[in-house]
């Protein structure tokens, strides 16, 4: 299974904006603030549920914005899959998870995406650190 594309609304900083990613590798690069982190941060929330800094969730809708969604393409070799987090702000974020259209509950959707890691520079020390801290 591979993530082939994700669509991004009112997401943080970023208006609208679809990725089409490659199966081999995607770069992402650019200057300062304009968005590199937020797509890898909605590619993480759209493939676990959770945002890096679940604390701040209001922080994932852009300024203004009442609504905001993420919507990823699954493909395998046999079926193409739409997941989708749609956010609201109120007095909390309330998410909303489906897949292929269709309502589920945060444990049945993350059972069906692709495991995940968002490696932060406070995990680094998991991959080159010593072994008994890892």
């Amino acid at each position: 299974m591979l993530l082939t594309k994700i669509a991004l609304t009112n997401f943080r900083n970023l208006d609208s904006k679809v990725i089409d990613l490659n199966e081999n590798i995607t770069i992402v690069t650019g200057p300062n603030s304009i968005g590199k982190t937020n797509i890898l941060e909605a590619t993480y929330l759209l493939m676990t549920g959770s945002g890096i800094k679940d604390e701040k969730q209001d922080e994932l809708i852009k300024i203004d914005e009442k609504i905001s969604t993420i919507e990823g393409q699954i493909t395998d070799q046999k079926s193409t899959t739409i997941f989708r987090v749609y956010l609201e702000r109120n007095d909390a974020v309330k998410k909303v998870f489906s897949i292929n259209k269709t309502q589920k509950r945060l444990f049945e959707y993350a059972k069906q995406t692709i495991p995940a890691v968002f490696f932060t520079p406070k995990l680094v020390h998991v991959i080159d650190g010593e072994p008994s801290g890892r």
